[in-house]
């Protein structure tokens, strides 16, 4: 399991810090999306109130926990299928893997980290305010928060998982060699 977390680290390395060029454009356009993010959660929990009030007095404001999670299972599948696909069919460091004293369940857990952590970043971005936002306002106690982080940490798992085993029987029947870019 040592080989498979030190092997997990170096891919995340590889896939996150990144030399490219453009580091200016990219530093601005986040200081310019945090105040728009900031705006838009706004007007988003001011969405949610209304919805939660409205389906409180049916007694329906259960199903507010419904909706969240299944525009979360739909958007993880989503996100996740490519870089899935990149990590584990068009990329070409598998085969410098090999030669490696790894088993091919070390290589296949070093390269499901960089989907999975997506999954996870999307799963912060999207799910968590959400389940924070529903924690206000059914007033709910440390219970809840202690069952929402349960959740949270195991949510991007399931739809990661159809996701790969997905491609898995797709990519048994389709020949990708012909759509992958060969490097001069």
């Amino acid at each position: 399991m040592r080989n498979a977390t030190l092997l997990m680290k170096i891919v995340l390395k590889m896939e996150f810090f990144r030399k490219e060029k453009g580091g200016v454009w990219s530093s601005l356009s986040l200081i310019l999306a945090i105040p728009f993010a900031i705006l838009l959660y706004n007007l988003f929990y001011a969405v949610f109130k209304n919805t939660y009030q409205t389906l409180a007095v049916t007694g329906n404001e259960t199903a507010l926990l419904g909706i969240i999670f299944l525009t979360g299972t739909v958007l993880f599948i989503v996100t996740s299928f490519v870089p899935a696909v990149n990590a584990f069919y068009l990329s070409e460091s598998v085969e410098s893997y090999l030669p490696l004293p790894l088993k091919p369940y070390q290589i296949l857990l070093g390269k499901a980290a960089h989907p999975l952590l997506t999954a996870y970043l999307w799963n912060t971005i999207i799910t968590a305010p959400l389940l924070l936002m529903y924690m206000v306002q059914a007033e709910s106690g440390v219970t809840f928060f202690l069952y929402a982080i349960v959740i949270w940490l195991t949510f991007p798992v399931l739809p990661f998982l159809f996701v790969t085993t997905f491609l898995m029987i797709v990519m048994r029947f389709i020949n990708i060699s012909k759509y992958k870019i060969v490097p001069k």
